[in-house]
Order: structure tokens, then C-alpha cells, then sequence
């Protein structure tokens, strides 16, 4: 008679601790879960960061850089073709900053936000009033902007993005690597 009971006690003890693992495992596998969803939308965020702000307005950057290092030494004809391409790599900046402001990130200096839009908006400003409108000056956009006090390009603005779109890249590869 003494057997059944014990028998009986193990189950329940069994039964119990069977019970007790299993809600364990869930917990388990639902932090799992969570943690698995975090860091699928952190790479997402990541990846949005990098296609939709940093590698767009870095690579516009890098393009501005080398037209406007040509215009120096250009002809007139040559000079306007370079301004013509400078305002479109321009448009394509403003519309990465203004619908993509969102990524950049916590402690990038305002020199890669507001004081380079300034700029670029100054700059469409005027080329709006040489090209579109009666022409108001013939010189080159820079030289009208220097002349008027307005925003220079910020420095250490294109370095921000060069080296943010190649940080995120990496950290990208990495993640991708791992997983």
C-alpha cells in the first residue's frame, strides 16, 4: 500500500517540476524572442540610416567636392555646367536631410544638419536668382555667397558623413557576418 503513494507523490513531485522547467522555457524562449526583435529592427534602423541619410549625402558630398575643385580653373561654359550639376547633387542633399533627419545620429555636430542646410538652401536661393530669374550676378555662386556674408559650406560636415556611412557600413557587415 505504502508503494502507490510513493509512486503517486513522485508523479505529482515529477508533474510539479515538469510544470515549473517548462514556464522556465518559455520565459526563456520569449527573452529570446524579444531580444531576437530588438536587434532585427536595430538592424533595420541601421541599415534605413545608412541607405536613406549617411551613403546618399556622403557620396553627393564626395561628387560636390570634385566639381567644385574643377571650377576653379574652368572656362565660363564649363564654370555654368558645374554649377547646373552642384545644384542637382545640392537638391538630392536637402531632400536626404529634411525627409532622413531622423537617422542622424544623437551626437552629430549641427554643422551636419542645420549649418549645412542653411548653406545649401543660401546657395539654391542664389542660384535661383542667376539662373531663373533675371540674372542678378554673373559670378560663381561661392564667390555671391562670400560676398553676402551668408553660411560657408561647415567644415568637418562631409568628414561626418564619410566617416559615419563607413562606421555604419562596418558595423553593418559585422552584424551581417554574425548572424
Amino acid at each position: 500500500m505504502e508503494v502507490p503513494i510513493i509512486v503517486a507523490i513522485i508523479s505529482a513531485a515529477t508533474a510539479i517540476a515538469a510544470a515549473f522547467l517548462s514556464a522556465a522555457a518559455q520565459r526563456s524562449v520569449k527573452r529570446i524572442e524579444q531580444r531576437f526583435e530588438g536587434a532585427k529592427r536595430s538592424l533595420a534602423f541601421r541599415s534605413d540610416q545608412l541607405a536613406k541619410l549617411y551613403l546618399p549625402v556622403s557620396m553627393h558630398l564626395r561628387a560636390t567636392r570634385a566639381l567644385a575643385t574643377t571650377h576653379y580653373e574652368a572656362d565660363e561654359a564649363t564654370k555654368t555646367e558645374i554649377e547646373h550639376a552642384l545644384h542637382e547633387h545640392n537638391k538630392v542633399i536637402v531632400e536626404c536631410l529634411l525627409g532622413s533627419s531622423m537617422y542622424l545620429e544623437p551626437d552629430a555636430p549641427e554643422s551636419a544638419s542645420i549649418e549645412l542646410l542653411e548653406h545649401l538652401l543660401q546657395w539654391e536661393t542664389l542660384y535661383k536668382l542667376k539662373y531663373q530669374s533675371k540674372p542678378a550676378f554673373s559670378h560663381p555662386i561661392w564667390a555671391e555667397i562670400r560676398r553676402l556674408g551668408y553660411t560657408k559650406f561647415p567644415e568637418g560636415v562631409a568628414e561626418h558623413f564619410h566617416n559615419a556611412a563607413s562606421s555604419i557600413r562596418t558595423e553593418l557587415h559585422s552584424e551581417l557576418r554574425v548572424t
